[in-house]
């Protein structure tokens, strides 16, 4: 799978805490880059950021890319913290692509966490096309683990739905 961009933007959602600071420059793996966005956003946000630097949110296209990303980035006080990969279906619902705006990609590897995807509807919302990575986790369901994903609204899952309260998708 092609990558048309240089730089790739690993984003915390809409809640969480984030300073940028713990990762202020670029991490490099296999030869693209990943960062944090300079703070907390909706999907949109997070990918306009992303696309400002001439990048995309996260395309995760391995088993190996899926356990760096974890272990870089789902540590420490983010352990717990959802966050935005470039994984969406809008406009073509269960048929799940890698969002580039000139290029969308297919999907060669998934990570979902049990009964997932499963496009909720949730009041106001008109279903789930956004996938986040580590959200059933940050939410303590019992069977997600660590990392995996989860679809969700374009703002995350609204707070109050999963204990403790949600603070983002």
């Amino acid at each position: 799978m092609g990558r048309s961009r240089g730089v790739f933007l690993f984003c915390l959602v809409v809640g969480s805490v984030c300073t940028g600071a713990l990762w202020a420059d670029p991490v490099l793996f296999q030869g693209h880059y990943y960062q944090l966005t300079s703070s907390a956003k909706t999907w949109q946000g997070a990918q306009a950021e992303a696309e400002s630097v001439n990048g995309n949110l996260v395309w995760i296209d391995s088993y190996e890319e899926q356990i760096f990303l974890e272990r870089t980035f789902l540590v420490g006080p983010f352990v717990f913290r959802p966050v935005w990969i470039g994984l969406i279906d809008v406009g073509s619902e269960g048929d799940f692509y890698w969002y580039d705006l000139n290029n969308p990609q297919s999907v060669r590897f998934r990570y979902f966490t049990a009964g997932e995807p499963n496009d909720a509807i949730f009041p106001g919302e008109t279903g789930e096309d956004y996938v986040a990575m580590n959200w059933g986790f940050s939410v303590g369901l019992e069977e997600a683990l660590p990392g995996d994903w989860n679809d969700t609204p374009v703002g995350g899952t609204p707070p109050g739905y999963f204990p403790p309260a949600s603070d983002g998708p």
